[in-house]
């Protein structure tokens, strides 16, 4: 067992970043897909949840340790052929570059450098609370000012690009809820009871108003918070085997390959989440992983 250190994120977020740039990440899947919803093209933004192809080298990890970010294991399973998926997700994104990244596919799409979205999907907010952990833990929601604006900025800068990426007519969303950071191994035993209450408040009122999203009709929010907080509490069992909960990392049984992001396993049962969730609001039957693709993936 392990334990990473707030140094190594940060070193992470900004080699990450000098390594992924702006560039664009494009994939192909064989799969065939319901006609109800439309994966024809899609595009994801978002942080190192939904772009981890750098992680095991950041890290000093096998990459196969994380294999495929969820959205991207969606896709796999779910899409046509002949289908795209381009992510702009960054490695160590906020909230703050969440717009930078919406200018530069729009920019691509001008140019018919890249298609014209079908489904998009937004996952952004972790990095802003990881960046703001102390502050956020020094005082619960409406006691001071300072934390509050954290979160208030998350929510304008989301809800910014959700107005302008809603006008576009037919095109779905996926939307994330943020992390309970605190039951991650980089922070689970590193905060006391106050702070631990206090952030989990802060995310809460964030996530409250992100679920509020949920009323319309081009738009699935994916309550990754309360998944992960249920996993972690209750891990699930595949084929006899537990998978291991924080504070251990860094195996293919563990849900955590670092201090922070998920393993492969863990990743493909984010995307049976979303996958569910898709079926649910639009009609959909996309397959998911089975018992034995996971144990495949948990090396069991």
């Amino acid at each position: 067992m392990r334990f990473p250190s707030t140094r190594s994120l940060q070193a992470l977020r900004h080699a990450a970043a000098g390594i992924l740039g702006l560039a664009v990440l494009s994939l192909s899947s064989p799969q065939a897909a319901a006609q109800q919803l439309d994966l024809e093209h899609c595009i994801c933004f978002g942080d190192s949840l939904t772009n981890n192809d750098f992680l095991g080298l950041v890290y000093g990890n096998p990459q196969s340790l994380y294999d495929k970010d969820p959205f991207e294991a969606m896709f796999a399973k779910s899409a046509p052929g002949g289908a795209t998926l381009n992510s702009f997700a960054l490695a160590g994104a906020t909230s703050r570059d969440l717009a930078g990244q919406i200018n530069t596919y729009e920019a691509l799409e001008f140019l018919f450098l890249a298609p014209t979205a079908t489904l998009f999907q937004i996952e952004i907010g972790g990095n802003d609370f990881l960046d703001n952990v102390q502050l956020l833990g020094s005082a619960a929601p409406g006691q001071n000012a300072t934390a509050d604006a954290v979160v208030n900025r998350v929510l304008g800068r989301l809800e910014s690009a959700l107005k302008r990426l809603r006008p576009r007519q037919g095109v779905e969303m996926v939307l994330w809820t943020i992390p309970d950071i605190t039951i991650t191994p980089e922070w689970l035993g590193r905060l006391n009871a106050t702070q631990i209450a206090n952030i989990r408040a802060h995310t809460k009122r964030a996530n409250d108003r992100i679920r509020m999203f949920r009323g319309r009709p081009r738009v699935a929010v994916l309550d990754f918070e309360k998944l992960q907080v249920a996993v972690v509490n209750n891990p699930p069992v595949i084929q006899g085997n537990p998978l291991i909960p924080p504070p251990s990392f860094g195996d293919y049984d563990d849900l955590h390959a670092d201090g922070v992001h998920p393993t492969a396993v863990a990743n493909a049962l984010i995307a049976n989440a979303m996958i569910d969730l898709l079926n649910g609001k639009f009609g959909t039957s996309f397959p998911f992983y089975s018992a034995q693709e996971l144990a495949d993936l948990a090396r069991f």
